[in-house]
């Protein structure tokens, strides 16, 4: 996950803000979560934080109830974290309908074309005027190649059936079990397979004219100090109700300017 060393001054461009909250698709080990819960309980007047993964690690769990400030959904029945184990792409539709809406959205859950580009669907109905989605990997080693976790030795036991096949119904869709991993799922369109995070973000971008995508080659300093990949993550934000970037601005620049028109609407 590239964006971890963005972690603390994403969330500190949002100090002092009341109620902002936060969605991150792909928990894992949690090493993205714990910093986020922790630096939102210390710079942020209320929050709500919502994680969704379809193999949540009960260390992960124990974690969180242990941290100051956190109310989990496990212990409260008001919670400012919520912990969904899931598969995101039916958990999505169900935030859409009770009209959850998040500042920023961390999306790096499964790394393939079909889950991205319909987990995208649902997350722009997540989305205030002012919301960033932080995506991973549009650069990374699966911008152009399909990653499926259920074809992991350690989510076997999240496959859909034996032989791991995706059942297509009879309206053409995919049938997702939301206590299971997605199948391999492969699109063509002209005879040509998609795959990859980069095409689903790029397709997004063009159905959604008002988005935009602002991507940065990293510096010296981060390349040392975080993964090997040559940028930094992307960040996609409304670009009709956010006239605030210039080509000169790194990423926490962009994103402090950004946290402002959050801080109008206040």
């Amino acid at each position: 996950m590239s964006y971890l060393g963005f972690i603390l001054p994403i969330i500190n461009s949002y100090k002092g803000m009341k109620n902002v909250s936060v969605l991150e698709i792909g928990i894992d080990q949690g090493h993205s979560c714990f910093p986020i819960i922790h630096n939102l309980t210390w710079m942020c007047e209320d929050f709500k934080y919502s994680g969704i993964d379809v193999k949540l690690n009960m260390g992960v769990i124990n974690a969180v109830d242990q941290m100051c400030n956190v109310a989990s959904q496990r212990r409260k029945d008001n919670p400012n974290v919520n912990l969904y184990q899931a598969n995101s792409l039916t958990i999505l539709p169900l935030m859409v309908k009770e009209n959850n809406k998040f500042d920023i959205i961390f999306l790096d859950g499964d790394h393939n074309y079909f889950t991205v580009c319909n987990e995208l669907r649902h997350i722009e109905n997540l989305c205030n005027p002012w919301t960033i989605i932080v995506c991973d990997d549009y650069h990374g080693r699966y911008a152009e190649k399909d990653l499926f976790y259920s074809e992991r030795d350690e989510y076997s036991s999240l496959r859909v059936n034996e032989n791991n096949i995706a059942e297509k119904l009879d309206n053409g869709n995919y049938a997702i079990d939301p206590n299971k991993a997605t199948p391999r799922i492969q699109i063509h369109e002209d005879g040509k397979l998609k795959e990859g995070v980069k095409i689903a973000v790029n397709e997004f971008i063009v159905r959604n004219p008002g988005w935009k995508i602002r991507a940065w080659a990293k510096t010296e300093e981060m390349s040392e100090s975080s993964s090997g990949d040559r940028y930094e993550p992307i960040v996609l934000y409304l670009g009709d109700h956010i006239s605030v970037t210039n080509d000169s601005e790194n990423m926490i620049q962009f994103v402090s300017k950004v946290s402002r028109e959050r801080f109008i609407n206040d």
